[in-house]
């Protein structure tokens, strides 16, 4: 799940209406110290250039988002990096990607939503001990937030037991529209083709990294992205074009820059992104070994150190770039 220098994830939404305080303080007030400058789109080759110079190294891994994963005793498979967007652009896959998946054997996806999944979902995301969000932030974000959450298929009525970190991976992506994800896409494709259908996480784990983030940190992400949040979705369509153009490097460049709070960010990131990771690779691993396997997770579980080619290379997997 690509992510923005905002916080903002790759994530939908007691029975009455709670009217924030009276407050003079307005939302301008409240966002100046979140306010970030917006940042012009890198090209992809200088994102390259930048994340080398970084890492002080020559990277085979900076471009590319389907790969040949061989096992040492000689096994082929494959790992395609997936965008979680809607954009009709994103969600196209190319012959090489449908190729591969045709003649490969289970398809491995980072989660299959599911009814049962689903309620997981919605059961988590309200208070249900009495806390309302309206006492945890100030009145101007409330306000902001009645004001956006509808369009993300959160009812007015239901925003008072919203928890934060809900609210914040609700509306740090573009509006939900009418089509399907690349995921979702692959996932109809497989199944059209008759694949075993194997899911790496259940929702329980997708959600444990948010929840178990302090109450403060979720706020300043929730004020964090309040603040940027016209900014947030331009950065969607900087996201879409580096991945268009299948520079892992670069959207690893983007997700690097500087934060509100670097602290926080680290924390956030450490369990969306790296100890997924680590839970990712234990559990392909054995696939892997059997041979023949697609796996499909989000394009930033592949890139950096802590990504899946890297530490995959490490034990002594023979990667090749396909597409």
């Amino acid at each position: 799940m690509p992510i923005s220098r905002h916080l903002n994830i790759l994530f939908i939404i007691t029975l009455f209406s709670a009217s924030p305080a009276v407050s003079s303080e307005t939302l301008e007030q409240v966002c100046q110290e979140y306010r970030q400058d917006p940042v012009e789109l890198i090209s992809p080759a200088e994102n390259q250039n930048e994340y080398r110079q970084n890492e002080n190294q020559s990277d085979d891994f900076s471009s590319g988002l389907l790969w040949k994963i061989e096992t040492p005793t000689g096994q082929s498979n494959y790992l395609f990096g997936t965008m979680h967007s809607q954009d009709r652009v994103v969600a196209q896959f190319p012959p090489h990607v449908r190729l591969a998946l045709a003649k490969s054997q289970p398809f491995i996806i980072e989660s299959v939503l599911t009814e049962e999944s689903n309620k997981v979902f919605f059961d988590s995301i309200f208070f249900k001990d009495g806390e309302l969000l309206s006492d945890m932030i100030s009145p101007p974000v409330y306000h902001y937030l009645q004001q956006v959450l509808p369009d993300y298929g959160v009812p007015v009525e239901k925003i008072p037991k919203l928890k934060p970190w809900a609210a914040f991976t609700l509306m740090g992506r573009p509006k939900p529209v009418n089509a399907k994800t690349l995921d979702m896409l692959l996932l109809d494709t497989a199944r059209s083709l008759n694949k075993t259908i194997i899911s790496l996480e259940n929702m329980q784990e997708l959600i444990e990294p948010m929840q178990n983030l302090s109450a403060d940190d979720q706020i300043n992400i929730l004020n964090d992205t309040v603040c940027n949040h016209r900014q947030i979705i331009k950065d969607s369509w900087e996201l879409v074009q580096l991945y268009l153009a299948r520079d892992l490097a670069g959207m690893m460049a983007f997700n690097n820059q500087a934060h509100f709070d670097e602290d926080v960010f680290d924390r956030y990131i450490q369990g969306i992104l790296y100890d997924r990771n680590e839970r990712m690779l234990k559990r392909i691993i054995p696939y892997l070994n059997d041979g023949s396997a697609f796996i499909a997770v989000g394009a930033l579980h592949l890139a950096g150190e802590k990504g899946l080619l890297k530490t995959l290379k490490k034990k002594n997997y023979k990667i090749t770039r396909v597409y």
